[in-house]
């Protein structure tokens, strides 16, 4: 990969870590993090003593309507790309620990105790990419930011790829930009 290919993501690592009060690294894909670029970019964050990553895939679930596949082999589809990723996100990071939160099936827990035990030694909280208004409609119904802010606030990096990075910021509306994601994924209508 070339320093032009990279300096989109380094733009965006510096161009959002002045505006939040956490640090937060941006990508276009996870496809991004293959390369020995990355890697040399991860090791110069200085991260905190690596423990373990909350891996977030729920934008890969989202139901694609133009697929010929049915509903059940997209989502068969879905939990393979995770596991190939869970393990990529793995080895890259040299963590061991990966705890996947899927937030479509799996509700945050409501005691502090709880959501203490999914994030308390979480180094990385890793958000996929995917569908962004269905990933942002569940970040919505769980009130993901609201848990993980005071780990963010404690140091843990968030890395968001491409729907993941969407979502962190304060609209949704650039994911209509790329005219790949479905408004209307959702049984119930949102406004974005």
């Amino acid at each position: 990969m070339s320093f032009l290919k990279l300096f989109p993501l380094l733009l965006l690592t510096f161009q959002f870590s002045l505006s939040w009060s956490f640090r937060a690294l941006l990508i276009s894909r996870l496809s991004t993090i293959d390369g020995s670029e990355f890697r040399k970019l991860v090791e110069d964050l200085r991260m905190p003593e690596k423990q373990s990553i909350v891996y977030i895939p729920t934008a890969l679930y989202a139901f694609d309507k133009r697929s010929s596949k049915s509903r059940g082999e997209q989502r068969r589809r879905a939990k393979y790309d995770i596991k190939i990723k869970a393990s990529l996100l793995s080895e890259i990071f040299d963590i061991k620990d990966i705890k996947i939160l899927d937030l479509d099936k799996d509700t945050l827990p409501e005691t502090k105790s709880e959501i203490h035990d999914i994030f308390h030694d979480a180094s990385i909280v890793y958000v996929d990419g995917g569908n962004t208004f269905y990933l942002q409609a569940h970040i919505l119904k769980s009130n993901f930011w609201k848990h993980i802010n005071p780990y963010l606030d404690q140091g843990c990096l968030y890395i968001g790829a491409s729907a993941g990075a969407i979502v962190a910021g304060k609209s949704v509306q650039t994911a209509y930009w790329k005219g790949w994601d479905d408004p209307d994924v959702l049984e119930q209508e949102m406004k974005w």
